[in-house]
């Protein structure tokens, strides 16, 4: 609330694309709101672009920072561990994150994770603090929930355990400093890496000092630091599949490199120069030795056991990025076809899935890191084969299939899919020596063969390498990406009939715009268990038709349903429904199952219809309905006119709210006049009074449109009385700021005071058209309330402002019952006007002009001093005395 006098010098605005590139902006303030604006943007039309940041001022008393003083460890009621007199300076001492040595019984050795222990932190006063809890290999992390330093940021305490009887873990904790080259930006990434050397498992990534120098570096490096937390509970092997922070991959790569720089590399004997690489297939391990190319010395000598192997040397080349000469002996260098599982993204598993040619070379040579190929660019654009993200933790791992990331306390990502592979032994080798010597990477292809020999994010096994033919895979090529999916001699087919699979496509389902259900899938699918992928085939004809690839949660629903979205909504990530934009009016013809343990299954001989979808403006309202009774049920009769089609049907319509709805029956519980558009709701034991849902649909399933669902709320029925018709009124709102007026017709019945419907009434946002349509869903939920009721329609967020108007203009509709009023700019200060019981209407003369779609109007010249700022629908229009037209 201090802030309530800002001005435009009081803050400062900082403003990066997704590069974090710092962009050129210009900070106003205009009414409440702080400006900031973009003069090098420029939009279709032209118009520059910019944010507008509207405040809430809020009390915000001052309270003392929550610091811990004791902790306490319990193992239910039993106290195993007390630590006191914790100080400030003790605290922030360890840049509050303290970590405090625990001997506990040797029986929770190997056995113990975050839900074991419960403990107690309390401040100097005994009062409890908040904290949450997890395990970080062998220390348990206390987070103190609280706690916000603006020099230290988010603290914890550490409890680091050792086992009485024991060896002690304390002395299995290491500490050492790894440092990496930014090739592109001339600074070296430095870093303190805390780690377990039993298990090889990081405790805590820090900073060690790095400086990048100029202020673009900093930007970059600020950014990065982020990989820090995402580095915990990662083994060396594993770093490398870690996702870079968006906008600063070259930082991260850095970062990654460094923390590998930190372990111990494997002991070579004193008359070998060269680091070793140990690559273990089938439980056999196989030494390469390696050396990191030097453009200062190109004229370097390799000693291997005391024998010069200079000449023996090759050379992998990469124009992107740092070489590496490798020596190995032959009866330890990798030959054939390896196989394992490799995290891949969406993009990559699915490509050769939907181009035409699907065979992709498999050249030898070395690996192309340097750059994605031009197919996968296209394919990431926009977001379109993205990382799904979710935030229904109780979720997490249920696919068994699918890539996951760590999760967070916010949720989890599924980065693609664990892909069975094939890779050639020599790219195979070639690969883990450019990781090995911190290449800079640009493609999957490090992250992916890294991941083969890495623990799993979900169960946390390290996964393997074998030289034995898997039942489907695919192939690694050498210019990163992978090929169709594959099978082997050997690998089943599933028996059952494709036709006998029931498949339908509905356009309402909680999971997206179009849900596909199939019935009857043969029991060898197993969505979350051997599901790799699901592709269809769609488009305006089968001979046109294109492949789609579907992600896990967002398309792939773990209990068998597809699911697909056409634009952004309440589901799914904010970026999948791009790569299908395109499908509304066409038809889906076939459905791909891609599997980890039988041969692909296609759906064939398709012709699931997609309907067009409906646009914000296309809202159903109800032109009249009576209350329901005991005898007679209810009538209710829809007002169509905005709906950009003829011929109705009603898919479904439930009695009741949410979980607890019924789905009546037609016929019995109601039936529906289509041409009269009137419905009729029986009296029956599954109706009454109460909260409707009634979904419409377009009779054409052909080129028809989505359907609708609103809900409508009946009252009981009361005798009718003389003068209890409804009452409809014109009436229009300022909206502040944007420049225009909300224009609604609101209905509403005149003895019980209840809205009977609010429709837009023409009103013209200009570039506003957005916001508008997006609030204009707000207008079906005033139905059933009264005007004391009308600010408990909730808001439509991303469009508050119109919202604001809609509710202004609503509650007009009430207050100004007797009358009419100009649409002024100034609406407080217009004077009140006539009438029509004290106006009286003067001559007229009018004359048309079609041309400009307008009537000229003569008015006597006893008027013609009068001036007013009226809406450009005249609906009346007054002096302050007299109607002059109507």
């Amino acid at each position: 609330k201090e802030y309530e006098k800002w001005t435009k010098d009081t803050f400062t605005v900082k403003a990066y694309n997704e590069d974090g590139v710092l962009l050129e902006s210009k900070v106003g303030k205009k009414y409440s709101v702080l400006t900031v604006d973009f003069a090098n943007y420029r939009a279709f039309h032209e118009s520059g672009g910019y944010v507008w940041i509207g405040f809430k001022f809020v009390e915000t008393p001052q309270k003392e920072q929550v610091l811990p003083a004791a902790v306490e460890l319990y193992d239910k009621q039993e106290l195993i561990y007390n630590k006191t007199g914790i100080t400030k300076q003790e605290f922030e001492g360890s840049n509050a994150h303290l970590v405090l040595d625990v001997t506990i019984p040797k029986k929770y050795e190997n056995k113990w994770n975050e839900d074991t222990f419960t403990v107690k932190v309390l401040d100097s006063k005994g009062i409890q603090l908040n904290y949450s809890l997890t395990k970080s290999d062998n220390i348990l992390n206390i987070k103190l929930v609280d706690y916000h330093s603006p020099q230290f940021g988010n603290g914890s305490i550490g409890l680091r355990f050792k086992y009485e009887g024991g060896e002690s873990e304390a002395e299995t904790i290491k500490t050492a400093k790894g440092e990496a080259q930014m090739e592109t930006f001339f600074y070296k990434a430095k870093v303190l890496v805390t780690y377990n050397e039993k298990t090889g498992k990081i405790i805590k990534v820090e900073d060690d000092g790095t400086n990048p120098g100029n202020t673009h570096n900093r930007v970059f490096w600020n950014m990065s630091i982020g990989m820090f937390d995402k580095l915990v509970g990662k083994t060396k092997d594993s770093v490398d599949t870690v996702d870079a922070v968006t906008g600063a991959t070259l930082s991260s790569n850095a970062i990654k490199n460094a923390v590998k720089d930190a372990f111990p590399k494997p002991p070579v004997s004193e008359e070998t120069n060269m680091d070793k690489l140990d690559l273990v297939v089938d439980g056999k391990t196989h030494t390469y030795y390696y050396k990191k190319y030097d453009p200062k010395n190109t004229n370097m000598t390799f000693i291997v056991n005391g024998k010069d192997v200079t000449n023996k040397a090759n050379l992998v080349r990469n124009p992107y990025v740092p070489k590496v000469y490798y020596y190995v002996e032959d009866d330890q260098k990798l030959t054939g076809n390896l196989y394992g599982t490799a995290d891949f993204p969406y993009s990559y598993f699915y490509l050769r899935e939907l181009l035409a040619i699907r065979t992709a070379p498999s050249f030898g040579g070395d690996p192309t890191i340097g750059q994605e190929p031009t197919p996968l660019q296209m394919m990431s654009f926009g977001g379109r084969y993205d990382s799904v993200s979710s935030s229904k933790i109780g979720s997490y791992g249920k696919f068994a299939t699918a890539a996951y990331t760590d999760k967070t306390e916010t949720g989890y990502k599924i980065k693609g899919v664990k892909t069975p592979v094939q890779v050639d032994a020599d790219l195979y080798a070639k690969v883990k020596l450019l990781a090995a010597v911190g290449a800079e990477n640009h493609t999957a292809l490090i992250p992916a063969i890294t991941s083969m020999t890495a623990p799993d994010s979900v169960t946390g096994i390290s996964r393997e390498v074998t030289k034995t033919e898997l039942p489907t895979y695919k192939v690694i090529n050498y210019d990163s990406t992978i090929s169709e999916m594959k099978a082997s001699e050997n690998t089943p087919e599933i028996s059952a009939n494709p036709s006998d699979v029931r498949v339908s496509l509905t356009d309402q389902s909680e999971y997206g715009n179009y849900q596909i259900n199939l019935e009857g899938l043969p029991e060898e699918i197993k969505t979350d268990k051997n599901v790799l992928g699901v592709t269809f085939e769609a488009g305006s004809s089968k001979k046109n038709a294109k492949v789609f690839g579907l992600s896990h949660v967002d398309n792939i629903i773990a209990d068998g349903e597809l699911a697909f979205s056409v634009e952004m909504g309440n589901y799914g990530g904010n970026l999948a429904h791009k790569r299908f934009a395109s499908l509304p009016g066409d038809k889906i013809y076939k459905i791909t199952y891609l599997l980890s343990d039988h041969k692909k299954f296609e759906i064939d001989g398709l012709e699931l219809y997609i309907p067009k979808r409906l646009r914000s403006s296309h809202i159903p309202a109800i032109a009249s309905k009576t209350e329901f009774s005991a005898e007679n049920g209810a009538d209710v009769t829809f007002d169509m006119r905005k709906m950009p089609y003829e011929g109705y049907e009603i898919g479904d319509l439930f009695f009741g709210s949410k979980d607890n709805a019924k789905k009546l029956v037609e016929g019995t519980d109601y039936t529906f006049d289509k041409t009269n558009k009137t419905l009729s709701i029986k009296s029956t034991e599954n109706t009454g009074m109460g909260e409707y849902t009634v979904i419409l649909k377009d009779a054409n399933k052909k080129d028809g449109y989505c359907s609708t669902s609103f809900k409508f709320e009946l009252g009981e029925a009361k005798e009718k009385e003389e003068g209890q018709d409804n009452i409809v009124k014109d009436v229009v709102e300022n909206v502040t700021m944007f420049g225009y007026y909300a224009s609604l017709r609101v209905t509403f019945n005149k003895k019980t005071g209840v809205i009977v419907s609010v429709e837009d009434n023409e009103t013209s946002p200009g570039n506003n058209a957005g916001f508008w349509s997006n609030a204009l869903r707000m207008l079906p939920n005033f139905v059933g309330k009264k005007a004391s009721e009308i600010d408990s329609v909730d808001s439509i967020s991303g469009a508050t402002v119109s919202s604001v108007a809609i509710k202004k203009a609503v509650k007009k509709a009430f207050a100004d019952q007797s009358g009419f009023r100009m649409a002024n700019r100034d609406m407080a200060a217009q004077q009140r006007l006539a009438t029509d019981s004290n106006a009286t209407k003067p001559v007229e003369e009018k004359r048309n002009d079609a041309e400009n779609d307008r009537e000229d109007l003569t008015i006597s010249p006893n008027h013609a001093g009068r001036k007013g700022i009226m809406k450009n629908k005249i609906l009346g229009l007054y002096d302050p005395k007299k109607l002059i037209v109507k």
